[in-house]
């Protein structure tokens, strides 16, 4: 199941106009040097090298940019959740997790004010801490992928501390399922 954490479909859009948009900008200075030879009719290597590694700077960051804006998702598959980022991945499995806890992550909206979203929390076995935000500026995750948080979380078997804890965040996302800030 993928979580309701991704960017919307009008982001992915408007990333992928301004990036068109951009290299077709940025392209110009790079064609016109390859067309005219300069003003001079003599073509300067020094800056049409220059010319050209800004062009392929510039490329590759709107590339990295629009890939990661299009494939960044958070998927929950059984008890795993996967974070996908441009060209990587990291998991983390609910069930196993040494620690959970809740935390908070301010968002800025505007420029002018910032909102404070909840995170959960898990530690994995190698130490390795997973952030995973319950909430965005646009939305907050429903009812149903709450509860599935929570069915992952308490499907693992622990004892004690770790399980009065697991079962204390898995309480609490279950009765914050309607009451998350918006």
């Amino acid at each position: 199941m993928k979580l309701s954490l991704r960017s919307t479909t009008g982001a992915k859009i408007v990333v992928v106009f301004f990036a068109v948009f951009a290299i077709c900008c940025a392209s110009v200075p790079v064609i016109a040097l390859g067309t005219t030879g300069g003003r001079s009719g003599n073509l300067n290597p020094v800056g049409t090298v220059a010319a050209v590694v800004v062009f392929a700077l510039l490329l590759a960051g709107l590339i990295w940019m629009t890939v990661s804006i299009l494939r960044s998702h958070v998927r929950l598959d059984g008890s795993v959740v996967t974070f996908q980022k441009a060209f990587t991945s990291k998991n983390v499995d609910l069930a196993t997790a040494t620690a959970l806890w809740f935390d908070e992550r301010p968002l800025r909206r505007d420029n002018r004010a910032s909102v404070t979203v909840p995170v959960l929390c898990a530690r994995r076995s190698d130490g390795t801490i997973a952030r995973i935000p319950l909430s965005n500026l646009s939305s907050r995750l429903p009812p149903d992928e709450l509860n599935a948080l929570a069915t992952a979380i308490e499907s693992g078997v622990r004892e004690g501390e770790q399980a009065r804890e697991a079962a204390a965040v898995a309480h609490q996302l279950r009765t914050w399922s309607y009451r998350l800030p918006r």
